[in-house]
């Protein structure tokens, strides 16, 4: 019987897509913000001060670096997980990060997390090949083993024939994408 289950997107989701929204995560920070829509407000005298006189990093949004880490790299508190069999979430769970995601009083919003329509064509075009290869991967896969399914039979097996058919029939209107 020929496998008709919903394609598994774990792999792409958990492995290289997961890198490329890790790789746009660094491209933020080394961007300082400018990858993710608009460049991050500079530090103000006072914070450059006060990072120079304890040795910290002069960057912006890196004192100890723990924050970019999470999301370049997945240390700390960096997290990539499904949210269901297409979402994949990854983030932070830095208590900083939502502070300069969306800015205090005192505070100027500096954005770690793109907006959607931030994120470049070019990107979610990549993003979207990654899926549709593994996808396609799948698929011939699986027409692969129908096709060896319908060579194991017999001549005159037309029944046996039709009932691998039906499983084609049935397997691509399973994989509409």
């Amino acid at each position: 019987m020929m496998d008709t289950s919903p394609l598994d997107y774990t792999y792409v989701l958990m492995g290289n897509l997961t890198n490329q929204v890790r790789d746009l995560f660094t491209r933020i920070f080394e961007s300082e913000g400018s990858e993710a829509g608009e460049a991050w407000e500079p530090l103000s005298p006072a914070t450059e001060a006060r990072k120079l006189r304890l040795g910290l990093s002069s960057a912006i949004l890196v004192a100890e670096d723990d924050l970019r880490r999470s999301l370049a790299f997945g240390t700390g508190g960096g997290y990539a997980e499904l949210r269901d069999e297409h979402t994949l979430a990854v983030g932070t769970d830095d208590p900083a990060g939502p502070f300069h995601q969306l800015g205090t009083r005192r505070m100027p919003q500096r954005k770690i997390a793109p907006d959607a329509s931030d994120i470049p064509q070019a990107e979610t075009t990549d993003w979207s090949n990654i899926a549709g290869q593994h996808a396609k991967g799948q698929i011939g896969k699986r027409l692969m083993d129908a096709f060896g399914e319908l060579k194991r039979f017999e001549e005159g097996a037309e029944g046996a024939i039709e009932l691998v058919l039906e499983d084609l029939a049935e397997l691509a209107e399973v994989l509409v994408i």
